[in-house]
This record gives structure tokens, sequence and C-alpha cells, in this order.
């Protein structure tokens, strides 16, 4: 055996284990959810091939549009969330005291367990005894006491509010370092020619991290499309009725209540597709940007 195949065999070897996880765990998965999602399976007895009904299902149901609704809140206060986190990153790279300091403060939150979270919010959210309206009360703005879990005005941005909670420190950190790449000549220039602080923001800051917050728009997607934990521990199914119910929530509460897991297969595809669209369009987006600055240069 010649030193060149000697060394295809040694570098395949590492590779055959890797490869053969992922084809386990990642391929054989996907391929039986793709074929599970044609059928009607009980978990029990034999899947029975229906087709298409799923999908027309999934499309039909006013469940699901409504689950899609509640998704649509939590990343619409995501984007809030990553404004927020945004002003904290500009603010935290300025000449701050205790500016590092403040930073771990603010990520802190996103290394704790999700589940311990929550129940943290749960009880800060109880009507009678939790600290949000009991604070209220005695600001004497007891008008604004809320049913935050039980009121399916706002029980969404109540629970949407603790995943930006927990993800802001994330997002400022990755923003952070996005700020931290930008040249300072094209600072100096700026004040040169007479740019404030909001024009320097707006025409330097803004473009030369506008790929992270692209980013980080699309993460807030992903993650609110993909939202399970908070619904799930703090109003149990989804209540009240399905004010609360996520996509995600539906398809396990599909699957495991009611022992549909065709219906639930079909939408976790439904999901995957959602989230390869996105991010194809987020893809497209930056290579017209990129190829904007190649024709410029």
């Amino acid at each position: 055996m010649s030193l060149q195949m000697k060394k295809r065999v040694f570098v395949s070897s590492f590779l055959l284990v890797p490869l053969a996880l992922y084809a386990m765990f990642v391929l054989y998965p996907t391929f039986k959810l793709f074929q599970l999602s044609f059928t009607d399976w009980n978990g029990l007895d034999g899947a029975r091939w229906i087709g298409l009904d799923n999908y027309r299902e999934v499309v039909q149901s006013k469940e699901v549009w409504v689950s899609l609704r509640n998704n649509l809140i939590y990343f619409l206060t995501g984007l809030v969330g990553v404004a927020f986190s945004l002003f904290l990153a500009v603010l935290l790279t300025g000449k701050l005291r205790f500016a590092k300091g403040f930073r771990s403060i603010v990520f802190a939150p996103f290394i704790l367990n999700a589940t311990a979270v929550s129940f943290m919010f749960g009880f800060l959210y109880e009507t009678e005894s939790g600290a949000i309206n009991v604070a209220l009360r005695a600001l004497g703005l007891g008008f604004l006491e809320q049913r935050w879990l039980s009121d399916p005005s706002v029980v969404n941005v109540s629970l949407a509010l603790i995943v930006v909670w927990k993800t802001v420190g994330f997002y400022m950190v990755i923003l952070i370092a996005a700020l931290q790449s930008i040249p300072d000549d094209l600072y100096e220039a700026a004040v040169i020619d007479g740019a404030g602080k909001w024009q320097s923001f707006r025409f330097i800051t803004l473009p030369c991290i506008s790929d992270i917050v692209k980013l980080s728009v699309f993460l807030v997607f992903t993650g609110s499309v993909q939202t399970f934990e908070q619904p799930f521990l703090l109003t149990g199914q989804g209540g009240p009725g399905y004010a609360s119910m996520t996509f995600a929530l539906y398809s396990v509460h599909e699957a495991f209540q009611f022992s549909r897991y065709g219906l639930a297969s079909a939408m976790a595809v439904v999901l995957i597709a959602i989230v390869l669209v996105v991010q194809l369009t987020q893809h497209i987006l930056v290579r017209e940007k990129g190829d904007k600055h190649e024709d410029f240069k």
C-alpha cells in the first residue's frame, strides 16, 4: 500500500465514526420523520399510508394558525429584545466604568437552566402573591395588575419576556464582538468630517454590523418557532384554552396526548420547511449585499 493510500485510509477511519453517528442520529430519523408524515400512526399499530391528509389538516386546522400567531408574538417580542441588546452592546463598549462587570451580569441569565428560569418567573407572575403584582399594589399602581399567566391577552407576551430576559445577554455579547471589529479609523474620520454620534451610529456602526444583526434576527426567528419550555411549564398544555399554545407545543400535544404521530411528524416537517425558507432568504440577502460590495470595489 502506497503512502498516499495509507493517508487516505487513516483519514477515512477517523471520519467513519462521526459519519456513522450522523447517519444514525440525524439522517435516519429525518428520513423516518418524512415517511411518518404521510401516515396515520398511533405509535403501536402499523402505520397506514394516507398521503397528504396530514398536511391538509395542518393547513386547515384553526389551532395550528393560533399557535403560529402565538409564535409570531414571541418573534416580535424577541426583536425588541435584540434592539435592547444592541443598545446595551453600544453602551458597554463605550468608556463606561465597570463595563465588564455589567456585561457579566447581563450575560448570566443565558447560562441558567431554562426550567429554573421558567419556574422563577412563575412565582413572579402569580396573580395574588407574585412579586410583580405585589410591587404594583405597593406603588399604588394596582390598576396595572394582570393575570399574567391566565389572561389570553397578555399570557404570550408574559412568556415571551422570559425568553427575552434569558437571551438578551447572548445577543449583547455577539453584538459587542461585532462592534469591537469596526476599525477606529472610521469613527475618527467621521469626527473630522463633522459627524455626530447618531450619524456615526447610523452610517458606520449599523452598516458594519448588519450581518450580525441579521444573524441575530434569524436566531430569534428559529428560537421563536421552536418555543416549548415556557408555555409547557407555566401554562400546561397551552392553557388557558389554546391561548398560549405554540407550534412546537401543539405538535408534541398531538403526538403524546392523542397519539397522532403522523400529524405531529407532518407539523415537524412544516417547521423544518419554514426554518429552511427563512434561512435561504437570509442567505440570499447577505449574498446580494456581498455582491454589491464587490461591484462597488
